[in-house]
């Protein structure tokens, strides 16, 4: 490794390469692309396969890797050579968490690990009883072993105290970038942003949108459009055969858009709707108030916290809902439909949140000290 200035730490940021857009990933990316010029950060992008860590140089960070064949086996050593190329170390909880014998012998070797936990691993979709049962002993061995636990919200540090008994976690808030006002659009339209999946609830949004097409006085014209990458085949098939009742829907799934083409779609949208069943922070939330979109999130998930992110001392930017009742979320959205001032008032409040939501900057700061200051404990061992 290259020669750093004195009492400047490298720090290891250990992601994984999903092959499609998440809310974690882009954190991740964010997190990297804004880390502060105190420290520096070298990251290895670990492959579907495995990854070996690139060298970063001594200015800011590195996001090149290279893929390795391999996996199991493979992957414990990619990631045992990965903490262990630097004296401290942030992972993605989709790699340490199912691998505590990794971290267990990196911080022996004086190696210092900070867990990254988006989600609890036993959270996912598709999970057997059997398989939550193992992924939830293996994450609270990983937890118990790393010096620190981050976390993007205070409810994913509760969850974390709750499971594991472990109540240090360090909270580090996902920031938002800097976009511009959305027009809106005639009809109006309404965004769901996020993998297509039970996780992300796309069925309750159509079930409220058939009680309202159902109701006795129908809503106005509006459009609904579900984009994301397509993470369970099934439930896409569901939604698909949905929405062929459903004109307000403009055709399913549109799948994964990025760049220039997402923020097309957020300039034309009006409302954003996330009801994830279970939402460490809710990244989409805040990404939709920094264009002035309000939002209609879940009651009990950290997407809550999202929208209260730039402050609602004059109310929320919108308003919370159950992630499991789609009457109530058809109210909610009927509310808005036939209420102009109900609207205007959500956009209102969506814009006086854009100035005092929080930025990458600090949240890459955060978490920079935090490595730092496990660091310093380390030492003082």
């Amino acid at each position: 490794m290259g020669q750093l200035p004195p009492h400047r730490v490298r720090v290891g940021f250990v992601t994984p390469d999903l092959g499609r857009p998440s809310g974690g990933s882009a954190y991740n990316t964010r997190v990297i692309a804004n880390w502060p010029a105190a420290t520096s950060v070298e990251t290895v992008v670990v492959s579907p396969n495995v990854a070996r860590p690139a060298v970063g140089g001594d200015g800011g960070s590195t996001a090149r890797s290279q893929a390795v064949p391999g996996g199991g086996r493979a992957l414990d050593a990619a990631l045992e050579e990965a903490l262990r190329r630097n004296p401290v170390s942030v992972v993605d909880g989709l790699l340490g968490s199912e691998h505590p014998d990794v971290i267990e012998r990196a911080e022996a070797a004086g190696h210092r690990v900070l867990l990254l936990m988006h989600m609890p691993r036993p959270d996912d979709v598709g999970l057997t009883a059997a398989d939550r049962e193992r992924l939830a002993t293996l994450e609270q061995r990983a937890v118990r072993a790393a010096s620190a636990i981050v976390s993007p919200s205070t409810w994913g540090a509760a969850e974390v105290a709750r499971r594991y008994g472990r109540a240090d976690a360090l909270v580090a808030v996902p920031g938002v970038e800097r976009a511009p006002v959305a027009r809106g659009s005639e009809p109006l339209q309404v965004l769901q942003l996020g993998a297509v999946g039970p996780l992300k609830n796309q069925e309750l949004v159509l079930r409220a949108v058939q009680q309202l097409a159902g109701g006795p006085s129908p809503a106005p014209e509006f459009r609904l459009r579900i984009v994301g990458p397509v993470v369970d085949l099934p439930a896409a098939e569901r939604l698909q055969a949905l929405t062929a009742a459903l004109p307000q829907v403009t055709a399913g799934p549109e799948g994964p858009l990025e760049g220039e083409e997402l923020e097309q779609v957020f300039a034309g949208t009006d409302l954003l709707v996330s009801v994830a069943t279970r939402e460490t922070y809710g990244l989409v939330v805040t990404e939709a108030l920094a264009r002035g979109i309000p939002a209609i999130a879940g009651r009990g998930t950290g997407a809550e916290e999202a929208l209260a992110a730039g402050g609602a001392a004059a109310g929320l930017p919108g308003v919370t809902v159950s992630p499991s009742d789609p009457v109530e979320l058809a109210r909610a959205l009927g509310r808005w439909l036939t209420e102009p001032e109900l609207r205007r008032d959500w956009r209102s409040r969506a814009l006086a949140a854009r100035p005092r939501l929080p930025r990458w900057e600090h949240t890459a700061q955060t978490i920079s000290d935090a490595a730092s200051a496990a660091l310093s404990r380390g030492s003082a061992r």
